[in-house]
């Protein structure tokens, strides 16, 4: 990729506490994710429903998304992986929908070149199987809820890298920013 420069260790470290615990969407995520996935289909049931168990699904979204940053800034500097979502250089609708997609499971590495995204997707599959220690029931279902909400959360990466190539796009002309 031309152009590229991969992360310093203190960027990396900025850029995991900014992700991490300063970020909007550190916490606008989970509050949605909540809603729209847990709290409308009431998983876990056990849960209930109301504030009280919105709160626990948000809690719950919050220290999941946690552990999964925290796993994959572990794991990106030692594997040479950048851990930041990189928009196409390419032109056209397609090529960049095309970037964002494959970018959910690839990653540059700090030459610069494509690379499997093992810190990312490990951080999604450790997040999904911490998380059976506190979600009620999954105890004793930890590989299938693993695979299950590691899953999830690997597909969920999708319409985010979207979201995140054309932003720009959707600021200019739909909110009429610059």
């Amino acid at each position: 990729m031309a152009n590229y420069m991969p992360l310093t260790a203190d960027e990396r470290w900025k850029l995991y506490l900014k992700q991490s615990y300063c970020y909007v969407g550190a916490y606008f995520g989970p509050l949605f994710a909540a809603l729209v996935l847990d709290q409308a289909s009431s998983t876990p049931p056990q849960w209930g429903g109301g504030f009280r168990g919105y709160g626990r699904r948000v809690v719950s979204r919050i220290a999941s998304g946690g552990v999964q940053n925290s796993m994959q800034f572990l794991m990106a500097a030692p594997l040479k992986e950048d851990v930041r979502y990189i928009a196409s250089s390419q032109h056209g609708f397609g090529h960049r929908l095309e970037h964002a997609v494959l970018y959910s499971f690839l990653t540059y590495n700090t030459q610069g070149h494509p690379t499997l995204n093992v810190a990312n997707t490990s951080g999604y599959y450790s997040a999904a199987a911490v998380s059976t220690l506190w979600i009620p029931g999954e105890r004793q279902k930890v590989l299938g809820c693993t695979l299950g909400n590691g899953s999830e959360s690997l597909a969920l990466s999708i319409p985010v890298n979207i979201l995140q190539e054309f932003w720009p796009e959707i600021t200019h002309k739909v909110l009429r920013r610059n």
